[in-house]
């Protein structure tokens, strides 16, 4: 027993009591072509269950932290926690739906959690076989056999291989991982498990033009896809029929959901800050430029996105040029309304509300809370999705219209 456990046990107050996940480092592995972007050892944080009769029950939670879009970033990325195993911290205390706690988070708090550490750069897709040499150094795309190796080391040293139940889950570009691996890790699972469901969390990037109608984002992801050699990387149901300039879209969420076999339980804001930035008023990073991303740049856009204060018009816009476009998205998305699926579509003007304590708890969409929602949902069995199906209120002048988005 992890031994920050079992002292809070001792002490009684197992309830409030807040326990660390440590960092493990891939040390060996049937998969020697893992690596972070820098040649380092991927590694996950984990925390074992605190109670016996949970340990075959576990909670894998995929990180996030965007993508590299060209070698020269990636590079830079390489340099940093999200592109080197060197630069991690051995610790990480999670919320939500991976806190320790009883009373944050009483029907998941006692199980294994996971968290997949994340250096690739690719939401765990690349499949790259050399390495890159840039600037006289070298970076690898390696992502999917980071994944592969994680999961193998987790059946090998922590007993997954007796597995029951296991939940997925992830944010961000954890999130987008989530839709892409659901299936793939099912796949790898033991076949004790009676029940595997997944959720993303805030990883439905809509596949949009910005406000000029150029295509950036969609633009971006071909080139991490194409760039990284992820096409056996994603979800190979989503592959199939697909031509070779269409396999990019399986990188995103709304069309991976569409062919999904894992049950699928999403949350997203329709109006995410990241996505109001970095797709719906992001620019082309310029030809001559280093940077990796250029987000709300689209011109006069930068006070609205960033700090709310918009005109009347770009209010009007971001319902008629996103917040439409995204309500439609999921009222014709097959994946969306297949039986087993689920939606929790929120308002607020936020990214990653859900790995939040404070809005896990509080959010509230029809006055139904976050985990409210993912319970019932997770507690089901192949129900329509229309029983599972929140989606929140539409904005007028302000981000507001949803008090609990607040508190």
């Amino acid at each position: 027993m992890n031994i920050n456990v079992l002292v809070c046990m001792l002490m009684g107050m197992l309830i409030c009591c807040k326990a660390t996940m440590n960092i493990n480092f891939i040390k060996s592995t049937p998969f020697p072509e893992a690596k972070c972007l820098d040649g380092s050892p991927p590694a996950y944080y984990f925390h074992p269950a605190s109670k016996s009769e949970d340990s075959d029950k576990w909670v894998i939670y995929i990180q996030g932290g965007g993508w590299c879009y060209k070698d020269e970033a990636c590079l830079a990325r390489a340099e940093t926690r999200l592109g080197s195993s060197k630069k991690m911290e051995h610790t990480l205390n999670m919320k939500g739906i991976l806190s320790e706690s009883q009373a944050e988070n009483p029907e998941f708090y006692s199980w294994n959690h996971v968290v997949f550490a994340y250096c690739d750069g690719a939401s765990f897709t690349g499949m790259r076989s050399e390495p890159v040499t840039v600037k006289g150094k070298q970076i690898y795309y390696r992502g999917f056999y980071n994944l592969k190796a994680i999961m193998s080391d987790l059946m090998t040293h922590h007993g997954m291989n007796h597995a029951t139940q296991v939940i997925l889950t992830g944010g961000s570009a954890g999130g987008a991982a989530t839709f892409i691996h659901a299936d793939h890790i099912a796949s790898m699972l033991p076949k004790s498990v009676r029940r595997y469901k997944a959720a993303p969390f805030s990883g439905m990037f809509l596949r949009h033009t910005n406000v000029e109608n150029k295509v950036v984002y969609e633009e971006q992801i071909k080139h991490v896809f194409e760039m990284q050699n992820s096409t056996y990387g994603v979800d190979v149901h989503c592959l199939v029929g697909k031509t070779k300039e269409q396999r990019h879209l399986c990188m995103f969420g709304q069309e991976t959901i569409k062919y999904s076999l894992t049950p699928l339980f999403v949350f997203n804001s329709i109006y995410d800050e990241w996505s109001l930035r970095c797709i719906m008023t992001a620019e082309p990073v310029p030809s001559s430029s280093s940077a990796n991303y250029n987000c709300a740049a689209a011109p006069g856009w930068k006070s609205c996105v960033m700090n709310e204060t918009c005109s009347k018009t770009q209010w009007d816009e971001l319902n008629t040029k996103w917040g439409d476009d995204y309500r439609a998205m999921i009222k014709t998305n097959k994946g969306l309304e297949a039986r087993g699926n689920g939606l929790f579509a929120y308002s607020c003007h936020m990214h990653g509300a859900e790995i939040q304590h404070e809005h896990w708890n509080r959010l509230k969409v029809h006055g139904t809370t976050m985990r409210e929602a993912f319970v019932k949902w997770y507690k089901s069995t192949n129900e329509e999705a229309s029983k599972h199906t929140y989606i929140d209120c539409k904005i007028d002048g302000n981000f507001k219209c949803n008090p609990t988005c607040h508190l």
